[in-house]
């Protein structure tokens, strides 16, 4: 048995991918890194002590789909073929788990921990806190199974295709040294090919090379580009007056892979415009988009689509003319004559309404109402164009047994000017 008798915290692990979203068809598969030892120990084992700071960096050419995004979930290690039968525990009081893609290179991997991702930002802190490994061996008889586990308290979504993935464990207990586990460790020749690893006391910025990377099982679930479907279309507003904007926002079941998905988009109305499709980035699950809209004469209900791999998500939009502008002030109705006053069923009466000035640009609207639409019916408004100062209207009066006075309102900004008129039977 060789052993390496450098002691750092070193990883023997197995990262769990999950997914977030829902209803999508997710493709699980486990992966052993270095793949060649999949089913056999690698010839190296070492030891880790508390209290190091310690970086590793994974070849993406060990994962597939490469194109894929998987969301990692959880970090575990594995004990070496050192130990055989027996329960092993041991409790580390503060433990952190950095996880990020990153440019870097196997073989360029930098003893200055900062320079091995681009920014700060770039790390993602998957778990802060305690932890305690423990298991249970029985006779030994090929490589032990990933025990000892790390659950991260927020998933991270690595594609293999935008670079290789760096993982970095800060152990704070300086005085437990309890982390006395041997796990499977790659020879030093192998080291270029697969792994690189650095490591220093946990408060130290720069390190210096272990000499040995950990062979490191990763279970995936991926999701195929085909499987993701559009949820839902949202608008907001739904209701607008023409001329206005809307936003429309597009949801996905699951995130979009490397090099994002485009939703293709249609609208049944030609007053509401939507591009021809809307870009949803790696890595997100919703896009939005804009929505103008022209002008209308009446009500009009656009019917808009988001379709993805062949489903599609709708919602409604509806669009409202603009309201007639109010009158000047001081413009009232001067004079609202009905004639004849009397009529028989099915005979017709001429309307008409006099302003007391010419109607402004843009005209002025009068609502008509018949107090007993049954017996006399009116339209529901008579137009006085810009520069005018007369409107007509017909009135048609229905089916009576007895004579029957129907009150006609004629309204301009809330005040009525009444006139009546009799019907009288055939």
């Amino acid at each position: 048995m060789k052993r390496l008798n450098r002691r750092a915290f070193v990883l023997g692990a197995l990262l769990t991918f999950g997914l977030t979203g829902s209803g999508h068809a997710a493709f699980a598969q486990s992966i052993v890194a270095p793949n060649i030892y999949t089913n056999a120990n690698a010839e190296w084992e070492v030891a880790g002590a508390a209290g190091t700071h310690h970086q590793q960096i994974f070849s993406s050419t060990q994962f597939w789909p490469a194109n894929e995004t998987h969301t990692l979930s959880s970090l575990a290690f594995r004990p070496g073929k050192s130990l055989f039968t027996g329960s092993y525990t041991w409790t580390l009081s503060h433990v952190e788990v950095y996880v990020s893609t990153t440019k870097t290179t196997v073989a360029g991997l930098s003893a200055t921990f900062a320079d091995n991702y681009a920014s700060s930002t770039d790390r993602t802190l998957v778990y802060s806190g305690p932890i305690t490994f423990s298991t249970t061996l029985t006779n030994y008889g090929g490589p032990h199974n990933f025990d000892f586990k790390i659950p991260f308290q927020v998933p991270f979504s690595y594609t293999p295709g935008q670079g290789n993935l760096l993982v970095e464990v800060i152990d704070y207990s300086f005085s437990e040294n309890l982390w006395n586990a041997q796990v499977d460790c790659i020879a030093a020749s192998d080291l270029t090919n697969y792994v690189m690893t650095d490591y220093r006391y946990a408060t130290g910025r720069i390190g210096y090379f272990g000499g040995a990377g950990v062979v490191m099982q990763f279970d995936t679930d991926y999701v195929s580009p085909s499987s993701i479907l559009p949820t839902s279309l949202v608008l907001s507003p739904t209701s607008l007056i023409g001329g206005a904007s809307s936003l429309g926002t597009v949801t996905l079941n699951a995130p979009a892979p490397a090099g994002g998905l485009s939703v293709a988009l249609t609208s049944s109305a030609t007053a509401a415009s939507v591009p021809v499709s809307v870009l949803v980035p790696a890595g997100q699950s919703s896009a939005s988009f804009a929505i103008p809209t022209t002008s209308v004469a009446a009500t009009t209900v656009a019917n808009l689509s988001a379709t993805l791999n062949g489903a599609t998500v709708g919602a409604n939009l509806t669009i409202n003319p603009a309201p007639a502008p109010p009158p000047p002030t001081g413009l009232q109705i001067a004079q609202f004559t009905v004639n004849p006053s009397t009529l028989e069923s099915g005979e017709l009466a001429d309307g008409k309404v006099v302003l007391s000035g010419k109607a402004p640009a843009g005209g002025v609207t009068i609502s008509l109402t018949s107090a007993n639409p049954g017996v006399l019916s009116v339209p529901p408004s008579v137009f006085i164009p810009a520069g005018e100062k007369r409107g007509e209207f017909k009135l048609t009066a229905g089916s009576v047994i007895a004579a029957t006075p129907v009150v006609v309102s004629a309204t301009l900004a809330g005040a009525p000017s009444k006139a009546t008129v009799t019907v009288i039977p055939r």
